[in-house]
Order: structure tokens, then C-alpha cells, then sequence
């Protein structure tokens, strides 16, 4: 089963590289806006132009490295991404072979005890049909015993009145 606390570290992690690329994003557009600002009093001041040149030019330095920082850590992102997809959807094949297995097996078990009850229901009706089958011949070779000794004793009284 996938680990619980696995899968929160793997989710507080990706929370927290969203956090750092969204304050990169923030900086990134506020370079841009310090930019744009640059550029318009490099416009209005062509006396100070020497120094807003250098200004902007390590701005736009700083401003190629927080790109190429963001670049790289969108890259990462979307690299994490694909694996933390790849990984939660191997775990969630596996635990779903898992619960078919388990739920073939409770199926199997079911029919096993399904079959046991009904043997044994058949099992008891089998012997509960030989009980009162013995106990109807015992009553049948009574009266056959009865049905004779009255033959016999008609018999008897038919040569008893033959004789008189």
C-alpha cells in the first residue's frame, strides 16, 4: 500500500517548490516592471545615460539569470510532475490488481463456504430421510409381523370352526 506519509512528503514538497516558483514569478515580474521604469527615465534623462546603461545592464543580467532560474526550476516542476504521476498511478495499478486478487479470493471463499452449507444441509437431509426411512420400516415389518399373526389366527379360527 502506498505509505501515507510518503505521499504527504511528496505533496508538502511539491507545495513548496509551487511556493518558491510563484515568489520567483513575483520577482520576475517586478524586475519586469523595474525594467519598463528603467527604460522610460533612460528616455527622459539622456544626461544620465551613462549610468542608467550600467543600471540596466545589470538589471538585464540579473534579469537573464532569474529567467534562466525560472526556466529551470519550470523544468524541474514539470520533471516532478510526470514523476509523481508516473508514481501515484503505478501504486494505484498495483492496488487495484490488489483488491481484484482480494476480491477474487472472498469470492472463492464465499463459494467454499456456500458448497460446505449446502453438503452439509444435503448431508443432514440425507440422514434425516434414513432416520424416518428406518423408522417406517420398522414399522412396515411390524405390521407385516400383525398382518401375519391375524392370518394365522384367522386361520387357526377358520379350522377351529371347520373342525366344530
Amino acid at each position: 500500500m502506498v505509505k501515507s506519509h510518503e505521499l504527504n512528503n511528496t505533496i508538502t514538497e511539491l507545495e513548496t517548490q509551487v511556493e518558491k516558483f510563484k515568489s520567483i514569478s513575483e520577482l520576475y515580474y517586478e524586475i519586469l516592471n523595474l525594467k519598463l521604469d528603467l527604460v522610460t527615465l533612460k528616455d527622459q534623462s539622456k544626461s544620465s545615460s551613462g549610468k542608467i546603461k550600467i543600471i540596466i545592464e545589470k538589471l538585464d543580467s540579473k534579469l537573464a539569470i532569474y529567467e534562466n532560474l525560472l526556466s529551470e526550476l519550470t523544468k524541474d516542476n514539470k520533471i516532478f510532475q510526470k514523476e509523481l504521476e508516473q508514481y501515484i498511478t503505478s501504486k494505484l495499478e498495483m492496488h487495484k490488481s490488489d483488491i481484484q486478487v482480494e476480491i477474487r479470493n472472498e469470492g472463492v471463499q464465499i463459494q467454499r463456504g456456500f458448497e460446505n452449507s449446502l453438503t452439509q444441509n444435503f448431508n443432514n437431509l440425507q440422514s434425516k430421510m434414513q432416520d424416518i426411512f428406518s423408522k417406517h420400516e420398522k414399522q412396515i415389518n411390524l405390521l407385516k409381523t400383525l398382518a401375519y399373526i391375524i392370518i394365522v389366527l384367522c386361520f387357526g379360527l377358520g379350522i377351529k370352526l371347520l373342525l366344530k
